[in-house]
Order: C-alpha cells, then sequence, then structure tokens
C-alpha cells in the first residue's frame, strides 16, 4: 500500500488493522520508474512522490508513527532496489519485518550482500517466483534467499487487476503452484498479482489452497476513489472493502 496522500497513510494502515482481515500489510515505495507495477500502483507512486513522499525513510517513518498508535501487524515493504539507499535497513529494523524487491534477481551480485544486510537488521527477504520459474530455480532462491515467504505471481508481466477463471487455478496454475510448493522448504508460498475480487481470493484460498493472497491494485483503486473522505469516513469504507474481499479470514 502506498496511500495518495502523505497524511492518510498512518489512519490507513490503522483502518486495514482494525478491519480484522489482513494478516500482513505491504507498503510501498514510491519509485519514479516503477516497471513491475501496473497503471494502478505506478499512479499511486507518482502521486505519492508529488505530494513528498521520496524516500524509504519516510515509509518507515509512517510504519513508526502507526506503530506509536497501536499499529501491531507486520509489514513488508515493496519497492525497487534504487529506493535502498545505504542505512535503509538499520533504520526499518523494529518497525517493518521484511521487504519484497521487484528487481533485485537471485543472479545479481549484489543480491546476496542485499538479502545480509536484511537478516542482520532481522527482516525478511521476501523474493518473487513467477510461473516460469524451474524447479531448480525456485530450489536455488528458497535456500540462498528465503526465510518466511516467497511471492508467487500469478502471471507474468506487471500488477493489476484481472478477471481468472477456476481451470487457472485447477490447472496451469495448479501445476505451478506445486512445483513451487514441493521445490522450497520451510517457507509459505503467497500468491499475488492480478487478484481483485472475493472470487479470485476463494479460488486461491480453496482451490488452489494457495498459503496466502496478495491484494494491491484493487486497493490502491478503492483509495483513489474514495480519497475526498475525511479519515473517519474512509475507515468503515476500507473496513467493508477487506472484510468482503478476504471473508474475515485470516488470508493476508
Amino acid at each position: 500500500v502506498s496511500t495518495q496522500r502523505t497524511w492518510a497513510t498512518v489512519d490507513v494502515l490503522l483502518a486495514i488493522q482494525q478491519s480484522g482481515a489482513v494478516d500482513i500489510v505491504e507498503l510501498g515505495v514510491p519509485f519514479t520508474d516503477p516497471v513491475g507495477d501496473g497503471p494502478i500502483i505506478a499512479q499511486c507512486s507518482k502521486i505519492a512522490m508529488e505530494n513528498g513522499v521520496t524516500d524509504l525513510g519516510q515509509c518507515v517513518d509512517y510504519v513508526a508513527e502507526a506503530r506509536s498508535k497501536g499499529f501491531t501487524l507486520p509489514v513488508l515493504l515493496m519497492g525497487y532496489v534504487n529506493t535502498f539507499k545505504p542505512g535503509w535497513a538499520k533504520r526499518a529494523e523494529g518497525h517493518v519485518q521484511g521487504v519484497i524487491v521487484v528487481d533485485l534477481p537471485r543472479e545479481e551480485r549484489f543480491t546476496h550482500g542485499f538479502v545480509s544486510e536484511c537478516r542482520k537488521h532481522q527482516l525478511s527477504f521476501v523474493p518473487i517466483v513467477t510461473p516460469l520459474s524451474t524447479a531448480d530455480r525456485i530450489a536455488a532462491i528458497g535456500e540462498t534467499m528465503a526465510d518466511s515467504f516467497v511471492y508467487c505471481t500469478t502471471v507474468l508481466g506487471v500488477t493489476g487487476a484481472r478477471d481468472f477463471l477456476r481451470t487457472y487455478f485447477e490447472g496451469e496454475y495448479a501445476d505451478v503452484y506445486r512445483r513451487i510448493k514441493s521445490s522450497i522448504q520451510g517457507c509459505k508460498a503467497i500468491v499475488g498479482f492480478g487478484v481483485s475480487s472475493c472470487e479470485t481470493v476463494e479460488l486461491i484460498k480453496n482451490t488452489l489452497h494457495g498459503d496466502g493472497v496478495v491484494v494491491g491494485s484493487a486497493f490502491m483503486k478503492l483509495l483513489g476513489e474514495k480519497k475526498d473522505l475525511s479519515s473517519e469516513e474512509a475507515k468503515p469504507v476500507i473496513g467493508d472493502f477487506l472484510q468482503q474481499l478476504f471473508g474475515c479470514s485470516t488470508s493476508g
């Protein structure tokens, strides 16, 4: 989540927790060239930067402020490697629980030093695997990078709402997910990209038997549509949306 108004970030975090429908929050770090994101999140990133949110430290500060107001959910920062400046991990320690870095593949020379820095500061590194990732590659990622989750994209390409057929999670993607699960040890495999409806959430939970579901663009679309509401007015809207989407379960 990266909000469209800097003043609203803490309120949104607290409203997410109050909904009781979410286990973990993904907080997007604004970036000038978010190549892995679709138009909704890319636009949110642009607006956030126009509103003065230009570095990861500010995102950590929002989480710290929310913590001071009773926010207890784990937070994963999601961003691009250029947003993680020297000293970021020390600043994040104790406030956020992990990171997802879109453009940091296992083969990049910088990657393993980055992962070590995360572990030094008690931050989980969540690697991304795609439908084209081989079993050997997934196993190597699990052994050298993952310590809590791997992020499984449902499709190739960028984030954004998609319409999925039941047969996709019963057949083609079920094969992908089984390959991922059989190739990693001791980590959960959470599923995201394109998830925008309670129907898709249910398919991932009950047909695919996924370990968790990630929803980003659909939630940011809601915040954009409701941006003129006051913080107090927005809280029940956010709660209703998340409860309907996840069915008040522990789906994440």
